[in-house]
């Protein structure tokens, strides 16, 4: 020990590597460093930054801006916990600096030929315009998305792409997570601890549930996809598979208390899970809509172990602070009310009613009658 601690000591001491600052880094660079929390130093212009790379990765093209926000929201809250100096940055404005980013063409590939176009998204008191000071320091915009309370948010109005205005101002699409985000409902509802009905009996309840509501959103969006039970299976099986991993780490308590984009950052998943099961012409096939269909690439999976086991604290807190002051967070999907309803209405059926008190019916004594009977002595 004494000669590898001489040896050790004699070794030249090894200047720190000089870190390139963020404004020289290569559009790949500073995506992995945004997401590895490594970027140093972090001000408004790298906030930005990291919120125009977040609108051009391809899996978010698509996507509508509040759907992106939340992704951009979920990263630089975990950039913030690798980084714990940091000041918070409220949803609100998390998305207000995705709105500005969101009304230019994605051929602005330039960061800084970005801003040449969009000057005032350099201020960083720019949300002020939109916000009051005690909704950007409240508790509520620190966790939730609040919509302007000064003035309203522009509109794409330049933007040249139709189709693209049309997603942006109108909610006329289906969210993609929706069959995914429905199915951890079903699936954290009936691994509440000391449930003892079968998960059929609540997987054809929600089997219903989302027909019902998909079948009332076509009518008005014939572009949503028509209900499969394949499909509806399929994402039930996936969520089943990677809770009940979790029960096993921390029990049946961890289950009940993770949320859903917790559930999705623990286990990678998205809601295109589905192209590494079924090919595109079995998952969109009649015959997978009407009854479930195996997989034709790769069985589904039994269980799930999670490949970054992390779950943060959760806002169940925070949440009974909003609701006492009459807000509510997070409106759950309609199918996801639709289905607990189904819940309490078969609930409610097992419910003994109260004893009543016996009923006496009086029956009223017949009125006497005007012709006379005779009886046998009287007439012998």
């Amino acid at each position: 020990m004494a000669l590898l601690g001489a040896w050790g000591s004699s070794r030249p001491d090894k200047t720190p590597e000089k870190r390139p600052a963020p404004a020289q880094l290569t559009i790949d660079e500073f995506r992995r460093g945004f997401l590895r929390g490594s970027i140093s130093p972090w001000n408004h212009n790298e906030y930005l930054r990291a919120a125009y790379i977040t609108l051009l990765e391809p899996e978010n093209m698509d996507l509508g801006l509040l759907e992106v926000a939340s992704k951009f929201a979920a990263d630089v809250d975990r950039f913030k916990q690798r980084n714990s100096q940091l000041q918070d940055q409220p949803e609100s404005r998390l998305a207000m600096s995705l709105t500005r980013v969101y009304q230019r063409d994605s051929q602005y590939y330039n960061f800084k030929r970005l801003l040449h176009y969009i000057p005032e998204m350099v201020n960083e008191n720019l949300p002020t315009t939109y916000y009051s000071p005690d909704i950007l320091k409240s508790e509520y915009s620190q966790n939730f998305w609040m919509l302007p309370n000064l003035r309203e948010l522009p509109e794409p109005v330049q933007h040249p792409d139709l189709t693209f205005r049309e997603r942006f101002t109108k909610t006329q699409f289906e969210d993609p997570e929706r069959r995914l985000r429905f199915a951890f409902a079903v699936v954290q509802r009936y691994l509440r601890p000391g449930e003892t009905r079968r998960r059929s009996w609540f997987i054809s309840l929600a089997f219903a549930s989302l027909q019902q509501q998909t079948m009332q959103l076509r009518s008005t969006q014939p572009q949503v996809a028509a209900y499969s039970e394949t499909q509806s299976y399929f994402y039930i099986q996936l969520v089943h598979a990677a809770l009940s991993g979790l029960i096993f780490i921390g029990g049946p308590k961890l289950v009940q208390e993770v949320s859903y984009p917790q559930f999705k950052a623990t286990f990678n998943l998205s809601p295109s899970a589905w192209t590494d099961h079924y090919s595109p012409a079995l998952w969109d096939s009649v015959q997978a809509r009407a009854a479930f269909v195996p997989p034709d690439r790769k069985p589904l999976p039994d269980t799930m172990h999670a490949p970054k086991f992390w779950i943060g604290p959760t806002h169940h807190r925070a949440e009974a602070h909003f609701h006492r002051l009459g807000l509510i967070p997070e409106l759950p999907a309609p199918e996801i009310l639709h289905f607990h309803r189904a819940i309490l209405l078969e609930d409610a059926k097992s419910i003994p009613n109260p004893d009543l008190p016996p009923v006496h019916h009086h029956h009223p004594r017949p009125p006497p009658s005007n012709t006379f009977t005779p009886t046998s002595s009287s007439t012998s």
